[in-house]
């Protein structure tokens, strides 16, 4: 188009090209969702009621510290609060918050309280680092019964946001 030798069809021809690709492929995706999946991807969810969901992250498809940075930026402050997260295809993430009644006992996500327990302490919550499970501890080399951890954070309750 910038050069007088050049027909200005043929940018027109290009512009058609590109277009029709686009509306064949809108086609497509609504048509196909195994076409709509490869293309577009799949929204993949990191929390589901306050708990990790490990298989995803031991894909290594989001890292820990990824979710928690995003997370943070949400005033997240543990687990607990996360009713649902989220990984959008576009790669955002959506958090939906438990209410605040309804706010349990979580792994903390902020760096100076995601560490392990060094000391056990009588009645008090404990989450596991790798999957966000919730209990009361015997002893700190239990056995996480939902991915096999034994590491092990104090879990946090309350919340400074709430």
């Amino acid at each position: 188009m910038f050069y007088d030798d050049v027909p200005l069809i043929h940018a027109v021809i290009v512009f058609a090209v590109i277009l029709s690709l686009y509306r064949l492929t809108t086609y497509l995706m609504m048509k196909s969702d195994a076409i709509e999946n490869i293309l577009e991807g799949k929204p993949m969810y990191i929390v589901k009621n306050g708990l990790l969901i490990v298989e995803d992250i031991k894909q290594e498809k989001y890292s820990y510290d990824e979710f928690f940075a995003e997370m943070r930026q949400k005033k997240i402050e543990h687990l607990g609060q996360v009713k649902v997260a989220l990984l959008e295809t576009d790669g955002n993430l959506s958090v939906i918050p438990f209410s605040k009644e309804n706010i349990k006992w979580g792994l903390p996500i902020f760096p100076d309280n995601y560490k392990q327990a060094e000391e056990h302490i009588i009645n008090h919550n404990y989450s596991c680092m790798l999957c966000g499970h919730t209990k009361l501890l015997n002893h700190l080399a239990d056995t996480c019964p939902r991915c096999d951890c034994t590491h092990w954070a104090k879990s946090s309750l309350k919340c400074e946001n709430n």
